[in-house]
């Protein structure tokens, strides 16, 4: 094959790469064994404390993770997200959006908040905290 052939096969096939649809590039990295990483994990905490400000509208959780076993894992989370948006989801409510930080006096135990005024939200009750695992420049 000549030079100019070789090049032309390499510019067919970037195309192809970039016009063909997600699903198709994802189905050819799986079976090549390449999975991509989540987009996010899920942990299922307790409200150790909540508290509303009306005048502020804002809602602040106190929160472990619901499981003594998970309390490393949650405490990673919090120290590699503090500061990010995150979403949560409380039994029998939709998800939505929150900051979450890390309370570092206290291992395994995070600040969530929110806008909003929400009284529903209790000592005891626990609710799925998602983090999103996008990719961070070192």
């Amino acid at each position: 094959m000549s030079a100019k052939g070789s090049t032309l096969q390499a510019a067919v096939l970037l195309a192809c790469a970039i016009l063909a649809p997600a699903g198709a590039l994802s189905a050819t990295a799986a079976h090549q064994g390449h999975f991509p990483p989540p987009a996010f994990e899920d942990v299922t905490c307790r409200i150790l404390e909540s508290h509303s400000a009306e005048w502020e509208g804002v809602t602040l959780l106190v929160f472990h993770h619901s499981q003594s076993g998970g309390s490393a894992r949650l405490s990673a989370l919090l120290r590699e997200h503090a500061g990010e948006r995150v979403e949560f989801q409380a039994e029998g409510h939709a998800w939505r959006p929150a900051t979450v930080l890390r309370l570092s006096s206290c291992f395994g135990r995070g600040l969530l908040i929110m806008a909003g005024q929400d009284t529903t939200l209790t000592k005891g009750n626990t609710f799925t905290l998602r983090f999103h695992m996008q990719s961070k420049p070192h």
